[in-house]
């Protein structure tokens, strides 16, 4: 399954060829970044050891490598669209028992209703071509009670439009 994915500027094919492409490089090149908004992120989530984590659209796993060094066993799931990007994840979760990565789509997550504490999207939705469902899908997943958390680009903003452009 591959998560929907169009940007502004083309095709979810092309968007998914590009995250496929930059897979291997993708943490080198955004590490400022990714510290950054991720960092931030988990401050937020305020987890307990027991609580089940999903991560939509996760890419290499940097924010699941960030919560697994206060809760090494810490029930994590990662879904993402690109193939490449989830064997980077893998490999550096590898000794994690406790976190899986699925290829899913953000639209038909491959869940039972309310089975996460947590669902986070970082820096992706914008990305999303039915963000409508998707958000339907991560409420559906998410427990009673629990708590969704999207950090993400905003347009209005001239960095991140040019960002998006390329």
């Amino acid at each position: 399954m591959k998560t929907t994915l169009v940007n502004n500027n083309g095709s979810e094919s092309q968007v998914m060829e590009q995250y496929s492409r930059l897979a291997r490089r993708y943490d080198l090149r955004w590490q400022s970044y990714i510290l950054s908004t991720l960092g931030f992120l988990k401050s937020w989530i305020n987890m307990k050891a027991s609580e089940k984590i999903l991560d939509v659209a996760c890419g290499t796993g940097a924010l699941e490598q960030m919560l697994v060094k206060d809760h090494p066993d810490v029930n994590l799931s990662g879904i993402d669209f690109s193939e490449e990007m989830l064997e980077i994840a893998r490999q550096k979760l590898s000794t994690h028992p406790t976190v899986v990565f699925l290829n899913a789509k953000s639209s038909a997550l491959p869940f039972p209703a309310e089975s996460f504490d947590h669902v986070i999207c970082a820096n992706a939705f914008h990305f999303f071509s039915n963000p409508t469902i998707s958000l339907s899908e991560m409420k559906r997943v998410l427990k009673t009670g629990g708590r969704m958390m999207i950090l993400d680009w905003c347009r209005d903003d001239l960095i991140c439009s040019l960002c998006d452009l390329f």
